[in-house]
């Protein structure tokens, strides 16, 4: 079995107005793997993850991260081994040039000058934002802004980044680009754990879910989770549109019904080839 490198055990918060954001929440994330924090808005994600870095510190319960506790000792070490790319690109991206914003994080760990530039350059090199390095981040689009925020994360050489809806905003391209990065990365061993409301997202690139509500933790599992109609809809959720469409067609019998596009076409495919006495006419019924 692989040795998570985040351990929740019990984890409460409560904001100071009083109102709980997270209520004995217990949560392992594997190394390597790719996590999806599925829920609606106000399930309590964001929260979540910024206490896996050690923005925030538990109220009860306890975080483990890479072997360590999170607690006002080591939080400033935790935050330099795990990244975190908040929602809005404009909450990160600051300095007078995207240059500078991405030497930010290592400058402040006291690295030499020439380390920092071979970090900067090698985290836009892998984002794709070499180009942009002497531009001013106000002039950047949202998605531009996404990739150099990555960017400054990368800098720091994290082993696990957390993704706050790192899609929201983007148009398609941007969408596409955003996650071709994070295929890389987490090729490369990176641990990723992505908050989303998006289940189509989620089904399509997570390895694992963990489904939240409420400020807890509804259930957890493989991306088969998100079959289960009656689970989602206690979340506030909805099944993956694939798996919705194959659902609703009455000419399909085989079960379980696909969740991403490639099962889509796996399953069309199947259905379609010759010598199949199954398949659909116009009206949606089954051939014979």
């Amino acid at each position: 079995m692989v040795k998570p490198v985040i351990e929740v055990d019990g984890l409460g918060y409560a904001y100071p107005d009083g109102t709980w954001a997270l209520r004995g929440l217990s949560l392992a994330v594997a190394a390597g793997s790719r996590l999806a924090l599925l829920g609606p808005n106000g399930a309590g994600k964001s929260t979540l993850l910024l206490h896996l870095n050690g923005i925030l510190l538990p109220a009860s319960g306890r975080v483990r991260v890479l072997g360590t506790g999170v607690d006002k000792d080591t939080c400033l070490e935790i935050r330099r081994r795990v990244g975190l790319v908040f929602q809005d690109p404009d909450d990160q991206v600051f300095a007078p040039t995207v240059w500078e914003d991405v030497a930010f994080g290592p400058t402040n760990l006291g690295l030499p000058v020439d380390e920092v530039a071979r970090r900067v350059e090698a985290a836009l090199e892998a984002v794709g934002a070499v180009d942009l390095a002497r531009r001013a981040p106000h002039r950047l689009s949202v998605g531009q802004k996404k990739r150099v925020a990555i960017a400054g994360v990368l800098a720091m050489r994290p082993d696990v980044i957390l993704l706050d809806e790192p899609t929201a905003s983007l148009d398609h391209a941007g969408s596409r680009a955003v996650l071709a990065i994070l295929d890389r990365l987490n090729r490369q061993g990176t641990t990723l754990v992505m908050a989303t409301h998006d289940v189509d997202l989620a089904a399509e690139w997570a390895d694992t879910v963990a489904v939240m509500a409420g400020g807890r933790l509804v259930a957890r599992g493989g991306p088969a989770l998100l079959r289960d109609e009656a689970l989602l809809a206690r979340a506030g959720l909805r099944p993956p549109r694939v798996a919705e469409v194959f659902r609703r067609a009455r000419g399909w019998r085989p079960r379980p019904c696909p969740m991403t596009v490639g099962q889509a076409v796996e399953a069309l495919e199947a259905l379609l080839a010759p010598g199949t006495a199954a398949g659909w006419n116009a009206g949606g019924k089954a051939s014979e």
